[in-house]
């Protein structure tokens, strides 16, 4: 397993001895009654499980101070601002962060013509939308789902070129790391990561499974199996820890996630953490 950390720590190198921060931006669109609180408690969820995701690194053959490192430099960039994204569903999303990259970007003249180049700063080099064109998003389903206990988050393809699937799933909010773990295999073809055979009003009901592929880090912060939201359909989940490979084939994904409670700490929980 020791190679996931050391494909990370390859992205997050900036200069000798300085790494960059890796993660997700993510897009709150929903500001109505009782969202400040389930807002708070994604975000927390996020964190949280994110971090004890690196537990299924601790192993022999994994570098503990690498692991320790990139587990550290997770990190959330928070667009929150009602006037600019109060009402965006995912298209709209998608057309508000390309308009976004575009007046964060200059053209430059190459030999060989015009190129047009992000004026990014180097630190966000690593967050899922600058290498995968992939964030995050808690619209109004998201926020009131978890106000019924459903722990997702939807996930945004940038790239979606309206033959893959609908670019956008709802994943565990355990599942971060297998997520960008599974980008980072695919940079070539990210749009593509998310497949889903079926109508977008189907989607909404779907929650991804993971791949077969992938080293199921979102169980580290799972506790029990069973079924445990009424979305989700009555279908057997194998946890598979097959090694991974550099770049897998393609993961359509068929099965539906189960989704067991949180494990926290005694003294910290979502619905009270801010």
């Amino acid at each position: 397993m020791s190679d996931v950390i050391s494909q990370m720590m390859d992205h997050l190198w900036d200069t000798p001895g300085q790494y960059r921060k890796w993660g997700f931006s993510i897009y709150r669109t929903y500001y109505g009654k009782d969202s400040d609180e389930h807002w708070q408690s994604l975000l927390y969820s996020l964190r949280h499980q994110t971090k004890l995701a690196f537990d299924r690194y601790e192993d022999g053959e994994t570098n503990q101070d690498d692991r320790r490192t990139v587990q550290e430099l997770f990190h959330l960039d928070i667009r929150e601002n009602a006037s600019m994204l109060d009402g965006l569903d995912v298209r709209g999303l998608r057309a508000f962060c390309k308009a976004e990259n575009l007046e964060a970007s200059k053209v430059i003249m190459r030999a060989h013509g015009e190129r047009r180049v992000s004026t990014r700063p180097p630190e966000d080099h690593a967050m899922a939308d600058f290498l995968f064109n992939f964030v995050l998003l808690a619209d109004e389903a998201v926020l009131k789902d978890l106000g019924k206990g459903e722990y997702i988050v939807k996930a945004v393809s940038l790239l979606w070129d309206g033959d893959s699937g609908w670019g956008w799933m709802r994943i565990p909010t355990g599942y971060l790391l297998d997520l960008w773990t599974f980008l980072m295999w695919n940079d070539d073809r990210t749009e593509r990561c998310l497949l889903f055979r079926g109508s977008e009003e189907d989607l909404e009901s779907h929650i991804w499974a993971g791949d077969c592929v992938l080293h199921w880090t979102g169980q580290c912060s799972e506790v029990r199996q069973r079924r445990h939201y009424s979305a989700q359909r009555e279908y057997d989940f194998q946890i598979k820890s097959t090694p991974a490979p550099r770049k897998p084939s393609d993961g359509i994904q068929h099965r539906y996630f189960v989704r067991y409670p949180l494990r926290g700490s005694s003294t910290v929980s979502p619905s009270n953490a801010k």
